[in-house]
């Protein structure tokens, strides 16, 4: 099984309730998937889960600054 990081913008360009958003992306946020098998330990795979999904995090902070 295998996991992937991305993000996506929508933006409302006025403020009515009926127009569709403008989405940009997605943009990815990790180079790497995060791969794991069913027979790993649960606790090898949620630390090693833990360290992906901080750099994913990381990176989607740093992706969303530029686009301030």
């Amino acid at each position: 099984m295998a996991a992937s990081a991305f993000m996506e913008y929508r933006e409302y360009r006025d403020k009515e309730d009926d127009q569709e958003p403008t989405l940009e992306g997605p943009y990815l946020l990790c180079e790497d998937v995060f791969q794991f098998s069913y027979n790993e330990d649960k606790q090898v795979v949620s630390q090693r889960f833990q360290e992906w999904l901080n750099d994913a995090v990381l990176a989607g902070l740093d992706q969303w600054r530029r686009q301030l």
